[in-house]
């Protein structure tokens, strides 16, 4: 009886080590799509075009690591690279934060691509295959700023003569849309909304925004002046007038202006910057805004609904963005995030002194400098920063 026992015991070890061989893979695979269109009638600018693969390099700037937790196992980790998230614009082009920060950065949606000018270049970036690629390059000695995409261009301003441009994804060419002064472009839907000096506005040089139509390439007749730091919400359009005090509100077409929120008597001298966060019916609208006072800038948020709250003071914060969970911002030296949730601001990484403007891809953040010169981005993995080139 027990050698009956001790062999059927051997046998059910043998099967149970034999039956624990096997394991899965997970891969991943990514689809490409292009569109076509009818060429402009415009002036084409002779560009290079290539297609070699570029490198990145690790920047010496010291970081803050987010190291995974002891419970979290490799098996467990799941890769934030080509993962996203719900505020990129189903209309592609740039969400409110990356426009008022120069545009130098836009996703995508369709193709999961980042496309991120640096200098003269336009380059784009697959984050599931870590494959960077060169997508154009301007002859004329300026820069790229002010990227702004649709599904058959990219929009853009050379800061050689401050033209808006565009390049078409399909012929590969680079047309002049506008000779104008042109300081910004952003979009919802058909509409593209550029900042640009009329020099003959009923015989005067006037600064304002003009509203460009992609379907038919054209711009409209309409014209608003001493409109700053515009932020796109659907049809509606948030933006500060000559840097008063006062968030106001008027629709795509530059209609029915009004004031959203009056902080007259809050002691400001001035708006310098606002960031529109979230748009609900239910919450009203969140924003960021940094406010010159007598003594010092102070960063604040404020909601429709729960009023005004101070997050930070001092001097020189700059560079608004949010991914709708959290606030980003340089300050002394360093990017900040501020959790919209538990209000608790925590520093995520020391930056160069003349660090400025963040641009936020889903779970990746890009930041550049004063000149345009140089752009970085945070690996949302290994929080590793990349110095771009």
């Amino acid at each position: 009886m027990k050698k009956f026992i001790l062999f059927f015991l051997s046998f059910i070890i043998v099967f149970v080590i034999v039956g624990c061989g096997n394991s899965e893979a997970t891969t991943f695979n990514t689809v490409s799509s292009t569109e076509t269109t009818t060429d402009l009638s415009t002036t084409d600018i002779q560009i290079s075009i290539t297609t070699s693969t570029i490198q990145t390099t690790i920047t010496p700037i010291p970081t803050t690591t987010i190291s995974i937790t002891e419970a979290q196992t490799t098996a467990e980790f799941i890769s934030l690279k080509a993962q996203e998230l719900p505020i990129q614009s189903s209309y592609y082009g740039n969400t409110n934060g990356n426009a008022n920060n120069q545009g130098l950065v836009v996703y995508d949606t369709v193709n999961k691509l980042h496309y991120f000018a640096l200098g003269p270049t336009v380059y784009s970036y697959n984050p599931a295959t870590d494959q960077t690629t060169v997508l154009f390059t301007l002859s004329d000695g300026g820069y790229v700023r002010n990227l702004c995409l649709t599904s058959t261009h990219i929009y853009f301003v050379s800061t050689q003569n401050m033209w808006m441009m565009r390049y078409n994804f399909s012929t590969e060419e680079v047309s002049v849309i506008n000779q104008l002064e042109t300081h910004y472009i952003s979009r919802y839907d058909d509409y593209i909304y550029v900042d640009v000096v009329d020099p003959d506005y009923y015989g005067s040089e006037v600064r304002g925004f003009k509203i460009y139509k992609h379907n038919t390439e054209s711009f409209l007749t309409n014209f608003s002046s001493g409109v700053s730091n515009l932020n796109i919400s659907g049809t509606k359009l948030l933006y500060l007038q000559d840097f008063g005090s006062r968030i106001q509100l008027m629709s795509s077409t530059f209609i029915g202006k009004t004031t959203e929120a009056n902080f007259d008597d809050q002691g400001f001298n001035e708006i310098i910057e606002m960031h529109m966060i979230k748009d609900s019916y239910t919450d009203g609208r969140t924003y960021a805004f940094v406010a010159n006072t007598t003594t010092e800038s102070v960063l604040y948020l404020y909601n429709a609904t729960t009023g005004l709250e101070r997050i930070l003071g001092g001097s020189n914060i700059h560079s608004l963005n949010s991914d709708n969970s959290n606030l980003y911002f340089i300050h002394a030296g360093a990017i900040y995030s501020y959790n919209l949730t538990n209000k608790e601001t925590s520093k995520i990484i020391d930056v160069y002194s003349n660090s400025k403007y963040i641009f936020v891809i889903n779970y990746w953040l890009y930041y550049s400098n004063s000149d345009l010169s140089a752009l970085y981005r945070i690996n949302p993995d290994t929080q590793e920063v990349e110095s771009l080139s």
